[in-house]
């Protein structure tokens, strides 16, 4: 934006896009409680000078108009295909059930998002006891962090064996996380908005982040 602000001072008409991944002000991180309010307060600075917004939810959308007062509503651009997309054109690469080594009859959760507290996802493992032919996939940049709690988390609760890590360069190709996945059923998003969008424009299930019974009768639905 400063660079913009330069060279709009020298003379030259430069437009601005603010891409707004993710809605900072409810991006909670216990590891770093600076992010959130340092990194909204940098926004709330910036985005009143872009001559437009975009992000990837409607949800997010509305909560920027709301926390920033924003007068025209970001415009939404989905980075995840619409779930009725969800296949390989020509059925190449085996896609996470089979990466898993998962029959047709196997319910499988697949996440493929931030891995972080605020996406409830403690809701989806803590659901894994009760459907026992259901198992939980996350596609993850790193092992450590919340995901390490979520992985102690599911041994606790004696799941492990039904909660699974992927590496994302595991699975090269979007669509072929989704490839001809008989039961997929994409899950959880943002904990603050269980209206069935997930956070970064994942379809999610409509579960509660207090109430894992929530999460155990949608994957049996």
């Amino acid at each position: 934006m400063r660079a913009a602000v330069r060279a709009r001072a020298a003379g030259r008409r430069v437009a601005v896009v603010y891409d707004s991944h993710e809605y900072t002000a409810g991006d909670i991180r216990p590891e770093d409680v600076t992010w959130a309010p340092v990194m909204t307060a940098q926004e709330a600075k910036y985005i009143p000078m872009a001559d437009g917004v975009v992000t990837a939810v409607d949800n997010f959308a509305d909560k920027l108009v709301e926390h920033h007062g924003l007068a025209v509503r970001p415009t939404v651009v989905r980075n995840m295909p619409e779930a009725s997309t969800f296949t390989v054109p020509g059925g190449r690469g085996p896609g996470v059930r089979g990466r898993l080594g998962l029959g047709p009859e196997a319910t499988l959760l697949v996440y493929p998002g931030s891995v972080t507290p605020i996406r409830g996802l403690d809701t989806a493992v803590r659901a894994l006891p009760q459907p026992p032919e259901t198992h939980l996939a996350l596609l993850v940049g790193s092992r450590s962090g919340h995901v390490a709690e979520l992985a102690g988390l599911a041994a606790g609760l004696g799941v492990a064996e039904r909660f699974h890590l992927l590496d994302e360069g595991q699975v090269p190709a979007l669509l072929g996380l989704y490839e001809r996945v008989s039961g997929l059923r994409p899950v959880v998003g943002d904990a603050s908005d269980a209206s069935g969008t997930g956070g970064e424009g994942e379809p999610a299930l409509e579960v509660q982040p207090i109430r894992p019974e929530a999460a155990e009768n949608g994957a049996r639905s």
